[in-house]
């Protein structure tokens, strides 16, 4: 029932986020919802001794949540690959791709995190040296 209730809607819509291997920015901007884990969440149980993983898995359930969503509202609605809700959610970003740093119950933090700051400090940089 809670499924039916959420929607596409981005936290942010960051503009000028630069990463050559992640997501470019694009005219439109890029697309960025941010979660959280809290205390009582179920952390996966994870093995391979890689930090910050439950929360780097989330933020790739973020754009893979984003796409289903999209898709569904498509089939339902009867959006199309050329004027759909996914075909709109590809003209942000890199192909479509929404970040979705997340904020563990822990203080950990996902790799997304690390592009905001980027832009952030470049943008900010950008604006005391002008």
């Amino acid at each position: 029932m809670l499924e039916e209730h959420q929607r596409i809607i981005p936290d942010i819509v960051a503009k000028d986020i630069d990463s050559a291997d992640e997501v470019p920015s694009c005219s439109k901007g890029t697309l960025v919802d941010i979660k959280a884990f809290s205390p009582g969440d179920v952390y996966p149980d994870d093995r391979t001794g890689e930090s910050n993983a439950a929360v780097n898995a989330r933020q790739v359930r973020v754009n893979q949540d984003y796409h289903k969503k999209a898709k569904d509202l498509d089939t339902r609605l009867g959006g199309d690959q050329q004027g759909g809700f996914d075909a709109e959610l590809t003209t942000f970003g890199r192909d479509g791709v929404v970040l979705g740093p997340v904020v563990g119950a822990f203080g950990e933090m996902s790799s997304h995190f690390d592009l905001l700051a980027d832009a952030i400090a470049d943008a900010l940089t950008a604006e005391h040296l002008s």
